[in-house]
């Protein structure tokens, strides 16, 4: 099932999605490192799940330097 378009996965399982594509793009760096990150990144889990729905949609704004993502991937 999706919510609004988006893979629910985003929703039930925001830190995995999260993990797979920081992985997909930095593939050398160690999952409890990733972890720790997303933990600093994005405090409460609505928080968790807009950045997996913004990473989901466009993998890039981890590289991009781009200023158009939501405030937690700012981060």
């Amino acid at each position: 099932m999706t919510v609004t378009g988006q893979p629910a996965r985003c929703m039930t399982d925001p830190r995995a999605v999260v993990m797979e594509v920081v992985l997909g793009a930095e593939p050398q760096l160690a999952p409890a490192l990733i972890s720790s990150v997303i933990d600093q990144v994005a405090v409460a889990r609505a928080e968790l799940r807009r950045l997996a729905r913004a990473l989901h949609v466009d993998p890039g704004l981890l590289t991009s330097g781009s200023l158009t993502g939501r405030g937690c991937c700012r981060r």
